[in-house]
């Protein structure tokens, strides 16, 4: 993975994960809690927990970020949605050029 994309990756989660609201995270902890254990699940209190769950359950990576958007949707964040959208087109736009 190039440096470049693990960085803008690293950069967009943790501004999702600082805006993410306690009832942005609750309804998406009610989401995925058919994936994620009773225990796992009272562990996330914060955003950046959330985010690191999901990056333990491989639900999301720096190549794998629509589930994010589907859940930032639900949320109804649809500016968070937007950053995610945006560095999906940048992703994108970066494998385009490279070949």
């Amino acid at each position: 993975m190039e440096q470049i994309v693990f960085d803008s990756y690293r950069i967009l989660t943790t501004e999702v994960a600082q805006e993410l609201s306690p009832e942005n995270i609750k309804t998406v902890k009610f989401f995925i809690g058919h994936n994620i254990g009773k225990r796992d699940l009272q562990k996330i209190v914060t955003g950046t927990d959330l985010l690191r769950l999901l990056e333990e359950r491989c639900m999301l990576s720096a190549e794998n970020v629509e589930q994010l958007a589907t859940y930032l949707q639900i949320a109804k964040r649809n500016d968070l949605d937007e950053k995610v959208q945006q560095y999906i087109k940048s992703a994108i736009s970066r494998n385009l050029s490279n070949h």
